[in-house]
Order: structure tokens, then sequence, then C-alpha cells
């Protein structure tokens, strides 16, 4: 069956896709972000499923998705989303040089909207060096905006990004990644500024079971129009029981260009994309 990523708007692997259909008109006119932020309701985000699996041959990684939606009636802007994975004694299941990769940002998630979200990092390997990686036990994930926009500007509107991933396309190789291929369309009148693509891993039953992070940005994933676009993952990324076309996308778009700091520079909570 076909998967429809949720939104708008991941290890670093290249998109590739090709320009969309349309340009941008004479009279585009995009939202803006205002220099001062608006308070919105925290409540009003929320993770609604979530899952992971360890993937392996040693050492493994964790596989974690996620799908967070917001319930509120602004647009939150820039949703942080955090993933933390523990091992059965209440200790940190991730390898320090991987945390980095536990942050990331949705760029836009308007009222009623949902956002598939993943990331896989590797596991934290126990002592002395040798030992098998710590199993994760649980995961958590929370989300919060950065601010909080009007949705309703009718000269500068906020429109859908869709994904659809394309049927009988991606197969897991032996080393547990893949490829992704799917469709982008973008209702906005000009083009916004691509800031990576995430995804959820579901099971034939509909479970999620991991994701992942492309945080290299695509040049053409938030394109005028539709645009074809494939997302490779690295390995251990995807779990043996992920039903591929059951794969959900979310192509983050943003309105302007992010400031974060790339791994090992940023400080902890920063976003990798």
């Amino acid at each position: 069956m076909l998967a429809t990523g949720l939104l708008l708007v991941g290890a670093a692997a290249a998109c590739r896709g090709t320009d969309g259909d349309n340009a941008d008109g004479p009279s585009c006119k995009l939202p803006a972000v205002p220099s001062a932020l608006a308070g919105g309701d925290a409540n009003a985000l929320k993770v609604v499923e979530q899952g992971f699996s360890q993937v392996g041959p040693e050492p493994s990684d964790v596989s974690m998705g996620a799908v967070v939606e917001n319930s509120g009636a602004q647009v939150a802007y820039r949703v942080r989303v955090a993933f933390q994975a523990l091992d059965a004694h209440g200790g940190d299941a991730i390898a320090g040089g991987s945390r980095a990769f536990l942050v990331q940002e949705v760029p836009i998630l308007r009222p009623g909207e949902r956002a598939a979200v993943g990331t896989s990092v590797s596991a934290r390997s126990e002592d002395p060096v040798g030992k098998p990686s710590v199993k994760a036990a649980k995961v958590s994930v929370a989300a919060a905006a950065t601010g909080w926009l009007v949705p309703d500007d009718p000269e500068a509107p906020f429109a859908d990004i869709t994904t659809k991933v394309t049927a009988g396309q991606a197969a897991r190789a032996d080393d547990g990644s893949t490829k992704i291929d799917y469709q982008v369309t973008s209702g906005y009148c000009g083009e916004l500024v691509s800031r990576g693509v995430s995804m959820a891993f579901r099971d034939a039953n509909g479970a999620i079971v991991g994701g992942f992070l492309a945080n290299n940005p695509t040049p053409t994933g938030c394109a005028v129009g539709t645009s074809t676009q494939q997302v490779p993952t690295v390995d251990k990324s995807v779990p043996e029981k992920a039903d591929l076309d059951r794969t959900e996308v979310t192509q983050y778009c943003d309105l302007s260009k992010a400031t974060a700091a790339p791994p090992g520079v940023a400080p902890s909570g920063t976003p990798v994309n």
C-alpha cells in the first residue's frame, strides 16, 4: 500500500530528486516569521505514536520513530523533537558520539497536522571494549515548539506539503539500509528552505518499529509543485520487521535557514538539522 508522509516542513545520507513542476509566481508571498514569536499552548504538541528496534549485527544501532501532532489552534514553529533510549537499569543506552542525533527540528507544524519523525543511532557498548552493545529497554520522545505563528494570513497562507511513498520500490539490504522513493507536493507559491527528511518505519500490523533522519538537505525537496525524491538510509537503520511500503516520510521545509551548529560543535539540545 502507499504510505502518506504526514507533513511539511536526518545519520547523514545524501538525498536526490527532480525539480518541481512549477515556478515562483510574480505575486508570490510566503509566510513571514516575526521578530518576536507568540506564545502558545505547550500542551498542544503531542507524541501520539512511537516505537523502536535494536538493529544488528554488533555493535548494534537503536532505530526509533514517532508521530508528533499539533492539536492546537496556532502554527507550531520549529518543533524540537528529542529522543531518549534507556537500558533496563535506567542508564543511557546510546553511545556518546551519537547523542547529537537525538534532537531534530520539525520546521512547521500547522493546527491538526502530524509529522513522522525518526532517528537511528549507535547503541552504547558495555565496558570493557568488545562486549555486546547495551540493549535499549525503553524509549521516550518529547516535543516542544520554539515559537508559535498565526495561521490565518490570507495574503501569505501556510500550505500543505505532502509525501507519498512509491509502493514496491524499497527493499531492505543485508546491512540494514534501504532507499526510499517518494513524491513530495508543495502547495506553497515559492520554494522553502530544505532541512532534511525524516521517516518512521512500520511493521505489517502498522506499529512503529523504528525511524531515520536524513539531515542533508536535498535541493529540490521543498520546490513548488510535485517532485520525485529518493533518500538512502545508513546501515543498521531499518528493522527486519519493517514493511517499507508503510514508511511515513516528512519533508522538512522551513521559512528561513536554520542557524544550528554542526554535531560536535553545537551545545546539548541543539537540533542536528
